[in-house]
């Protein structure tokens, strides 16, 4: 019976030791997206967007991440730029990058549109769902356009409508070219 607590003591005891360490590694790393104001070192500056997306998805963001999504809204805020960036697979573009993104930038000003490979208009959508089911809430409409789809009023009303309540829509780009071809 002995020999049981003092098995059981010691697996307790490398248990927290394991869980103390993940609880120090964690504080002390460094979030990228915070930056020391340069006219008070006292005060850091920080958009609470990405420390939000941090803690509801449980991930640290990356460096290259927060270097990637302030490089697009940087275009777009002061430029207003279209932006294209290659990345790797596995570095986080539809699960991170993009939703991130879309959480910064559907703001009830302007529609975002996330434009996906017809193979992977499924998966992105249903990322985006899960992504914004919970904490962080937006719809996430689905845009289906060919040659012969009219547009009338009512797409224009869902739309606006999808801009106003901050969605999300995904198109394939067979939907957006067909749906810019009827303006040509």
């Amino acid at each position: 019976k002995q020999s049981d607590d003092t098995g059981r003591r010691a697996r307790v005891c490398q248990e927290i030791k394991l869980q103390s360490q993940k609880v120090a590694t964690d504080i002390s790393n460094e979030r990228h997206f915070m930056k020391v104001n340069p006219s008070n070192p006292n005060f850091i500056e920080f958009d609470p967007r990405f420390l939000v997306f941090e803690f509801t998805y449980s991930i640290l963001l990356r460096k290259s991440q927060v270097i990637l999504v302030n490089k697009f809204l940087h275009a777009l805020r002061n430029n207003n730029q279209s932006m294209c960036h290659q990345m790797i697979m596995g570095a986080g573009k539809t699960t991170v990058v993009t939703p991130l993104l879309a959480l910064m930038l559907a703001d009830g000003q302007q529609l975002v549109t996330q434009v996906v490979p017809h193979a992977l208009l499924e998966f992105s959508r249903s990322v985006m769902r899960e992504k914004f089911a919970a904490v962080v809430r937006k719809p996430i409409f689905t845009f289906t356009f060919n040659r012969g789809t009219p547009i009338t009023k009512d797409l224009y009303l869902k739309l606006c409508k999808a801009r106003d309540s901050r969605a999300v829509i995904c198109a394939t780009p067979t939907s957006i070219k067909s749906f810019m071809l009827k303006f040509v």
